[in-house]
């Protein structure tokens, strides 16, 4: 499946697809994409499981990982299924809402901008932490923006250059209008 395709109308077809089997065809594939895409979207879900567990493939295993499918759309379309675990998902959100803030900070004239600049170093530091729970990896020592950039970066899920970008965005936010790193 490419980045193009949308997951769930991909869903919605195969199910029909599976549904229309009249007989097993006597291999293990006809429903690995389905086996797949449930792996992929919704990893150690009651549904992957169900789909997964049974391998003998006959009708009966299609219809249900047919199923299955139509289950994982429900979930989907309930706006149930965020693709991110459940803490990295929460991180991601507290990460907008520090951006939020700093962002009317900023636009008050009255508040010095360093105040601005702490919480967008928050909300990098937390954006960082729920890539690396996305991504199952973990960093070494204390949770920070450095520490969580390296680890990301020793799984090469960031660049070099990202890495000395973001090792220098961390560092500059707190010693732009202060001087000194707090």
């Amino acid at each position: 499946m490419t980045d193009d395709v949308n997951p769930t109308e991909w869903a919605k077809k195969e199910a029909a697809r599976l549904r229309s089997l009249t007989s097993p065809v006597g291999s293990t594939t006809e429903t690995a994409a389905a086996v797949e895409l449930l792996a992929g979207y919704a990893p150690g879900s009651v549904l992957h499981k169900i789909a997964a567990a049974d391998y003998r493939y006959n009708d009966s295993k299609i219809v249900s990982v047919a199923g299955t499918l139509e289950q994982w759309v429900r979930f989907s379309e309930g706006g149930l299924a965020t693709g991110l675990p459940f803490a990295a998902q929460a991180r991601v959100e507290a990460a907008s809402d520090l951006m939020d803030q700093a962002e009317q900070l900023l636009e008050d004239a009255s508040i010095h901008p360093v105040a601005a600049a702490m919480l967008i170093g928050a909300a990098l530091e937390e954006l960082l932490r729920s890539r690396c729970i996305a991504e199952n990896v973990t960093w070494v020592g204390k949770p920070s923006i450095a520490s969580c950039a390296k680890a990301l970066r020793s799984q090469e899920l960031t660049s070099k250059q990202d890495l000395k970008d973001i090792t220098s965005w961390g560092g500059n936010t707190m010693t732009q209008h202060t001087g000194t790193l707090i």
